[in-house]
């Protein structure tokens, strides 16, 4: 059995032997000092973490924005129909 180890690598960052990968870099969210090092605490660590997170947010609002043009588009198309779909009149309820 593996035990885990913490070696530190520079200021601030670790490495932690584990059974499964060998060997895995830890960003620790809090300073030696006990302050938040809010980088690592919003990338993880690294500009790759977070370029990642841009992009998939960029995805997920242009689909949303997509989605929204569609449905506006469909309203439109309704509500420009030269006639209706369905012709209800009621002169054959009370004649």
């Amino acid at each position: 059995m593996i035990k885990n180890h913490i070696h530190t690598l520079e200021k601030g960052v670790h490495v932690v032997r584990d059974k499964l990968f060998r060997y895995r870099i830890i960003y620790p969210n809090k300073n030696e000092d006990g302050t938040w090092n809010w980088f690592n605490f919003l990338t993880g660590g690294s500009w790759g973490n977070i370029i990642m997170v841009f992009i998939i947010v960029c995805v997920m609002v242009g689909l949303v924005l997509a989605y929204k043009h569609d449905v506006h588009a469909l309203v439109e198309c309704c509500n420009s129909a030269k006639k209706p779909l369905f012709n209800l009149t009621t002169d054959w309820i009370n004649p």
